[in-house]
């Protein structure tokens, strides 16, 4: 009885021991949230037509642009020097964001061909940025002439 008893003792610590060593599957990755924002349109020229800075509408902005490439850089003014910056971009779902040092994300709240409103935070202060796309200058020069 008694080898009986150590036997059954000696077998559920075994089967607690194989139990316990085993792990989960790992979870498989989740894709990266997809945009429902036509990114094919974002790559060209877009200048801010309207900047709102904490809520207020804000003049300051004037003149800021931002370029998209086809091989996902950034071209800006949009800093406190208003120099123009030079960053490669990544898309997470909805959001671009320039791999500068710290990392700047942009909100893409609309795009369409003509315009596009962009949101993000930037010194401490929230933007909205209301944005027109502007063809090639060297193509509307040609016209004029």
């Amino acid at each position: 009885m008694i080898a009986l008893k150590k036997t059954n003792t000696l077998f559920y610590l075994i089967l607690l021991f194989v139990l316990g060593s085993c792990t989960p599957d790992p979870k498989p990755k989740s894709l990266p949230p997809q945009s429902k924002q036509p990114l094919e349109l974002l790559t060209g020229y877009w200048e801010v037509s309207d900047a709102v800075r904490n809520g207020k509408n804000t003049a300051a902005l004037e003149g800021i642009y931002f370029t998209f490439t086809r091989d996902e850089k950034l071209i800006t003014n949009f800093n406190l020097s208003i120099e123009e910056r030079i960053f490669p971009y990544r898309m997470q779902g909805d959001t671009l964001i320039a791999l500068s040092d710290p990392e700047q994300p942009y909100l893409i709240e609309s795009l369409k061909e003509e315009g596009m409103v962009l949101r993000t935070k930037m010194e401490g202060f929230f933007f909205e940025l209301t944005l027109i796309n502007k063809k090639d200058l060297s193509e509307e020069s040609k016209e004029e002439s």
